[in-house]
């Protein structure tokens, strides 16, 4: 079950199609996971409903009409093909939202050694803005010290890691910035996966690794 979870005003924006694509697919991805998000996605798809149906209405052309309605005569059969797909994925590890970026599972990506604990792979799914990442990181693994120069998105996928804000698990939703310096830790007895979108690129600040910061840029 997710601990971390997007704010409240975010769920209202996604479901009101305001995010951006890729924070719309980080709270989808979440939302895949989580029974509780779920619920507030629908209570807030509800409530917009019901603000629509007190605004006045409009002359609606009686062709669009008729197509609107065709449309909504056969949504049942789609989402009845949509649950089978689902049902019968080969890949169960990669939630709904990733499946067409990633159709046969995580092992027949393209990784690249990063650290030696740390593997990335970049998803062609983002048609502007920040890159859409998997990071891989073997039982134990440490991320050195760093902090974000603009705001990082993070999704688990697989696993769970550990920093000085907390625990986390498959699932868990997480957003920092400028204001946040950790070290993530991947838990001891299972590798950990993340999906991650970055605004702008990570600042080391461990005196070890400050060498990077140049080609992270």
């Amino acid at each position: 079950m997710s601990k971390f979870h997007p704010e409240l005003d975010v769920l209202t924006e996604y479901v009101a199609g305001q995010l951006n694509y890729h924070e719309t697919l980080m709270v989808a991805v979440h939302i895949s996971y989580c029974e509780a998000c779920r619920k507030s996605a629908r209570e807030l798809e509800t409530l917009a409903g019901v603000l629509l149906d007190d605004l006045p209405g409009d002359h609606v052309d009686e062709q669009l009409l008729a197509k609107t309605l065709a449309m909504i005569d056969n949504q049942p059969e789609r989402q009845s093909r949509a649950v089978s797909g689902a049902a019968s994925f080969a890949h169960p590890e990669v939630p709904p939202p990733l499946r067409k970026a990633i159709p046969n599972g995580f092992n027949a990506l393209k990784w690249k050694k990063l650290l030696p604990h740390l593997q990335v792979c970049d998803l062609e799914v983002s048609p502007d803005g920040p890159a859409i990442t998997l990071h891989r990181i073997k039982p134990g693994g440490r991320i050195p010290k760093h902090t974000h120069r603009g705001t990082e998105y993070t999704v688990l996928l697989k696993g769970g890691f550990s920093d000085m804000y907390g625990d986390y698990n498959a699932g868990d939703y997480l957003c920092r910035d400028a204001a946040h310096e950790h070290t993530p830790v991947a838990a001891d007895n299972e590798e950990c996966i993340c999906l991650t979108a970055v605004e702008e690129p990570l600042r080391m600040t461990s005196w070890k690794w400050r060498w990077l910061n140049p080609f992270l840029s």
